[in-house]
């Protein structure tokens, strides 16, 4: 009477088997992945309008409201944004990003 252990698979199992520093640094890489999301997010937003040649303004995608709203309400933060936003945008382009209010869209691009 041998009887085999199935091994366990799927989804769950996977989480369950992942230690606590792959947790952790899992968390805490989140935020910076998310930053460099929106910078490349604000070249392909430029890029793809200047390909359409379309007469509307070019607008990152809505997941980043959050990056909006700080800039919106911070002076400071709002100088960073547009520091890195602008590394991966060309030369003399703008590009909308919005806030969760669609009149007070914030506007940044490089000059």
């Amino acid at each position: 009477m041998d009887e085999r252990l199935k091994k366990q698979v799927g989804p769950l199992y996977w989480v369950g088997c992942r230690s606590r520093r792959f947790w952790i640094t899992t968390v805490a890489l989140l935020p910076l992945l998310y930053a460099l999301s929106f910078m490349v997010a604000c070249g392909i937003a430029v890029r793809c309008e200047l390909i359409d040649d379309a007469t509307e303004m070019p607008t990152v995608p809505r997941i980043y409201i959050p990056i909006g709203w700080t800039m919106k309400r911070s002076e400071k933060c709002r100088e960073v944004i547009r520091t890195f936003g602008n590394l991966f945008m060309p030369h003399r382009c703008i590009v909308f990003v919005p806030c969760g209010d669609d009149r007070h869209d914030q506007m940044f691009g490089t000059y």
